[in-house]
């Protein structure tokens, strides 16, 4: 940080302080950018907050978030998290309704992380493939054939680096959508759709356009 914030509980005794501060930088050999100074005010900004006299508060700034119009908008603002609840779902067809805090009667307690008095078997729901099985069995020999695929799934297995430049050079196009990847049965998915290796994209392509005759 390179930030200096000065307070006091009134205006002469902040006058006072600014002035040490200020001998105090100039002594050190160091240097302010006037048009970055701002002095005697009520309330500041500073990281993401407002400094005030009644304590810290949200920046009305940061708090101005659009509201998005569209399906598209509106899956580009859910976090990872969601999507992956989204996902684990779809095979339930869920209606999401919204229901107001206090028309819930122990939201409280719902939210809580209570541990389990005894051990249970855990079972979790991944996917449901709507696929034959020569055709999943196709697409899982595929991937695993294929060198970019393959390198794709042992990153996603054993855990990606935290930089995109430690990223080798044909996996830096799934870097943006990283968080959205995973590995189950031996294939690749993106949220819910299956990344298809490049063997067999001509194909699916070809399946994909073979059920209509074009314009």
């Amino acid at each position: 940080m390179d930030d200096v914030l000065i307070h006091a509980e009134n205006e002469s005794h902040l006058e006072s302080i600014t002035k040490e501060v200020i001998s105090r930088i100039i002594a050190s050999g160091l240097k302010l950018n006037k048009e970055k100074c701002i002095f005697n005010k009520p309330k500041v900004k500073y990281l993401g907050h407002l400094v005030t006299s009644g304590g810290l508060m949200a920046d009305p700034d940061k708090l101005n978030l659009k509201t998005p119009s569209n399906k598209l908008q509106l899956q580009r603002a859910a976090p990872p998290r969601l999507r992956r609840i989204r996902l684990e779902v779809t095979q339930y067809n869920p209606q999401v309704v919204y229901v107001k805090g206090k028309n819930i009667p122990i939201p409280d307690i719902l939210s809580r992380d209570v541990a389990p008095e005894a051990e249970e078997e855990q079972l979790e729901v991944h996917l449901v493939l709507q696929m034959s099985k020569d055709s999943c069995q196709e697409l899982r020999h595929h991937t695993e054939s294929d060198s970019e695929t393959r390198l794709l799934k042992e990153v996603i297995l054993r855990g990606r680096p935290d930089l995109k430049e430690n990223v080798s050079l044909e996996l830096k196009k799934y870097w943006c959508f990283r968080d959205e990847l995973a590995v189950y049965d031996g294939l690749v998915f993106k949220s819910n759709q299956v990344v298809v290796p490049l063997g067999l994209r001509k194909k699916m392509l070809n399946g994909i356009h073979s059920g209509h005759s074009g314009i």
